[in-house]
């Protein structure tokens, strides 16, 4: 796993550091027993394989002090020099042993070090004391005369701070002149308040570089402080490094390989689409992605040109979609060649050299140094200097990491998912770090980077329990009591619970020490650390930080927006901002109202025209009617035979079997074979036509099933209307503009409005007095016809198309038709669950109670028999008492 070895990678270097060797390990192993023993032993397996790859000419960075150490001790460097030395709390074993050879063969060596004394038990000083300590050791063992020097201390007046900071009695406020200490009530509001501190000094002519920001857990603060900041004009320059996995240059190449070693997968291909150096424009990688998420395309589809309808199984070709689909196979082509030619050059590989130059040849592929290079020149144009100057590192790491795969494991053969965690471990030992690229600009960082930094005026974010200090327990392969063990049986490790505080420690009082001027220290956190309370007693006590930040005196949009918060039209007007301020206030006193009547026309047209499901859902949504039939908006999804689609497609069955039945004297004159078999032909011709596109084993499937049961429905319908009176005479009647009967016009409203549609089948009986008709629809899905619903004015559908045929439909009904009622016809096979087997006579029973009609049917005697004759209905949707009625 990538974490195991990183811990791994961070215990090899933890023993380079402390110049542990693989024998002291295994020496270590046998004196000791159990599991402790057995990591020992492995880690000295691995240490001594690791130590004879580096033999061969492979060698370690971490190895540079023991390589800078043999060339001192063969060379007259550190006689010829004397040595001055700063600004390290502690020292590794490595160091320690560079300045032992140069204790021996210098004749002048300074060390400074922020300590009272050796061997101090002051939480600031311990570190510090104790690595006096070890150079006075180091000094004994040479035979070399030690002189301590101390330097008097200046008194300031924040040396209370430094003094108290950790312990020992303190005086309330005897620091209230130069320390502040804070409470807010969110981290965002402790980066307000030290904008308006940093505002404050700015307006005392304080420099911006005379400012530093400490920040205790950078991932809250960073982003933060980086907003506000920003927003008052104050330049900012954040110390430190950064994980290089963290930045989009870095995320694309990795994105780039899982995309073409993963069999380029969907989701991997479209993240490396709208990654930070897509090959395609923004708007491309949309149109490739609708198609791609339309038509399921994976794998080799990829590569292979595109020929479906690009609005998926509905779509019909005009020469406009032509175009779109040419488009799209150009764009396809520009971003799927380079992670082509890299997953080519992957499986040609015989080893990982040929991988690595593969990687090479796709970075230049896709002109990678030079992105980077007109990237950082933009950035560097528009004022972003430190992203400037890490994009201008990166090309150099990557190389880096690169070089370092193929001189190191270039012989191995690696497998395409372990390459790329390889390469992601690898990348995720480098850091990127920056020099300030402004003269003047305010500081920000976390404790580590600003321990030796000096400045006048100190601001700490985030003081709270857990992060001032921060220190959570060794991390890594070995534990703190195993570190202790070690020490113990000789293996002089460092590290652990006691020296991660020490070291804490040391860094807090860093800070602190820069400090000359004043401190101010936040927190909002619901347990402020120790140090906090005791700077808090310092100062006299804690204030409360108050969202009262004031505006840049430099941007009159900020000066009026303030204003207008506070009604100030008149200091507005003084301050030569009235018109921003207008504008700000217009805008804050915005209220909705109404809609032009003309962008309402652009969107829906002049007339309104609905449909029965339109009706129902601006009735049940209103943003959700806007939104999709408005912006028409559509969901994205996978082109396959849905519910949706086998609706569409049983419809268009039925339709079309119904009337060629009506063509050869309707269905009392066809026998069932005969229907089933026109059925089969329109089916197989809708299927020709719609989804020929879909090639894959399970549409064949599922096309089998669908068959199947489209031929129960085909024998329903047959078996209802062979019996009935009741006959189609027509099929997919539709109201509205171009249709066969005029749109129902719905008065009342803002703008003319009609309503729209289709009836499924319209059948009629001609009772020889009167000739009676009723609406029928198809339904695949599950809804009902809901009697609580019309009551409520939803679902009204049917009831409308019949009584819009009334009026309308003399062509096809005659002068006087009377409604006969309204049908759901289920055009689904019901599924059976039973507790026991049936027989086929008992699962028919079933499935026709399940089948029976829902709708409205006119309660007369004679038409309910011409539409079932009988004396019980199986069928239609009432039943009939026991006296008859």
């Amino acid at each position: 796993k990538p974490e195991f070895l990183t811990g791994l990678i961070d215990a090899v270097d933890e023993f380079k550091r402390c110049c542990i060797s693989s024998e002291d390990l295994s020496r270590a192993a046998g004196e000791t027993e159990g599991s402790l023993a057995q990591k020992l032993e492995e880690l000295s397996l691995l240490m001594e394989s690791y130590d004879a790859l580096c033999s061969r000419g492979k060698r370690d960075p971490r190895d540079q002090m023991t390589w800078l150490l043999e060339q001192m001790e063969q060379g007259d460097f550190a006689k010829e020099h004397v040595f001055y030395i700063d600004g390290f709390p502690d020292f590794t074993r490595q160091h320690l042993a560079i300045l032992e050879h140069l204790i021996q063969a210098s004749s002048d060596v300074t060390v400074s070090l922020n300590c009272d004394r050796e061997g101090s038990h002051l939480l600031a000083f311990e570190k510090a004391g104790d690595t006096a300590s070890q150079l006075l050791l180091c000094a004994r063992r040479a035979g070399v005369e030690v002189k301590i020097e101390t330097v008097p201390e200046k008194r300031l007046p924040l040396s209370p701070v430094r003094e108290g900071l950790f312990q020992g009695a303190i005086s309330r406020g005897a620091a209230k002149e130069c320390l502040d200490v804070f409470r807010a009530e969110s981290p965002y509001l402790e980066c307000m308040g030290a904008a308006e501190r940093i505002r404050g000094l700015l307006a005392a002519g304080c420099r911006c570089r005379d400012i530093t920001v400490v920040c205790t857990d950078m991932t809250v603060y960073q982003p933060l402080v980086n907003l506000v900041l920003h927003r008052l004009h104050i330049p900012v320059y954040q110390s430190g490094t950064e994980d290089i996995l963290q930045k989009s240059v870095i995320a694309t190449v990795l994105t780039a390989l899982d995309a073409a070693l993963s069999g380029f997968d969907q989701k991997s291909v479209l993240r490396y689409l709208r990654s930070a150096l897509s090959p395609v424009d923004p708007d491309a990688c949309d149109r490739i992605e609708n198609y791609a998420i339309i038509w399921g395309i994976r794998g080799q589809k990829w590569a292979q040109r595109w020929e479906n309808h690009p609005d998926g199984l509905s779509g019909v070709w005009t020469e406009e979609d032509q175009h779109r689909l040419e488009e799209l196979n150009t764009a396809r082509e520009l971003a799927i060649a380079p992670l082509t030619r890299l997953w080519q050059g992957f499986r040609d590989a015989s080893d990982l050299r040929g991988q690595v130059l593969a990687l090479y040849g796709f970075l230049e592929d896709i002109s990678l140094e030079m992105r980077l290079s007109r990237m950082a020149q933009e950035l560097d144009a528009a004022g972003d200097n430190r992203d400037a100057q890490i994009l201008n590192q990166l090309w150099e790491i990557l190389l880096g990491a690169l070089e370092q795969m193929y001189d190191m494991l270039g012989d191995t053969h690696w497998e395409g998912e372990q390459f790329i965690r390889l390469f992601r471990l690898l990348l995720s030992q480098y850091d990127v770090g920056t020099i300030p690229p402004v003269l003047d600009a305010v500081q920000v960082g976390p404790v580590s980077a600003m321990r030796c930094h000096q400045e006048k005026h100190l601001i700490v974010l985030g003081a709270e329990e857990g992060k001032l200090p921060g220190y959570s327990g060794s991390a890594g392969v070995l534990t703190d009591q195993e570190r202790v063990t070690l020490r113990e049986l000789g293996v002089p490790l460092t590290g652990g619970a006691m020296e991660g505080v020490q070291a804490e420690f040391a860094e807090i009082y860093g800070c602190f020490c820069g400090a000359m001027a004043s401190v101010s220290v936040f927190c909002s956190g619901d347990q402020p650390s120790f140090v906090y309370r005791r700077l808090s007693e310092l100062a006299g006590g804690e204030q409360q930080v108050k969202n009262t930040l004031g505006f840049a005196p430099a941007d009159g949009l900020e000066a009026g927006a303030y204003l207008a918060r506070w009604d100030a039209g008149d200091v507005a007007g003084r301050l030569n901002v009235r018109d921003t301020y207008s504008e700000t206030c217009r805008r804050r006193d915005y209220r909705f109202g109404k809609v032009e009547r003309e962008n309402i026309a652009k969107i829906y047209g002049s007339t309104l025209n609905l449909s029965a499901s339109q009706i129902d859902r601006q009735a049940e949504c209103r943003l959700s009617y806007f939104l999709k039939y408005g912006l028409r908006v559509q969901e994205r999804k996978e082109a396959a035979i849905d519910p949706a689609e086998f609706g569409t497609y049983v419809h268009a069955v039925l339709e079309n079997s119904a009337r060629r039945i009506g063509e050869l004297g309707g269905f009392h004159q066809v026998s069932l074979e005969e229907t089933l078999e026109i059925a089969h032909g329109f089916s197989e011709e809708y299927a020709r036509e719609h989804f020929s596109q879909i090639e894959s084993e399970r549409v064949t499937y599922l096309f089998r099933r669908h068959i199947q049961e489209l031929d129960m429905v085909v024998r329903e319908l047959w078996q209802e209307l062979s019996q009935a009176a009741f006959a189609p005479a027509g099929f997919e009647v539709g109201f509205g503009d171009g249709e066969g009967l005029p749109p129902i016009p719905i008065p009342g409203g803002g703008m003319n409005a009609v309503l729209r549609g289709f009836i499924d089948r319209v059948d009629t009986w001609d009772s020889g007095a009167s000739r009676y008709y009723r609406v029928v629809d198809y339904k695949t899905g599950k809804k009902d016809f809901d009697y609580c619903d019309v009551f409520n004015g939803v679902g009204l559908q049917m009831l409308l198309y019949m009584f819009a045929l009334k009026s309308s439909g003399s062509d096809m009904l005659g002068d006087r038709p009377v409604a006969a009622g309204v049908q759901y016809f289920p055009a689904r096979a019901p599924y059976l669950t039973s507790d026991g087997k049936l027989t086929a006579e008992e699962a028919e029973q079933e499935r026709i109670s399940q089948w029976k009609r829902k709708g409205l049917l006119l309660n007369d005697e004679d038409v309910l028999q011409a539409m079932e004759p009988g004396d019980a209905p199986k069928r239609m949707c009432y039943s009939v008492k026991k006296d008859g009625t």
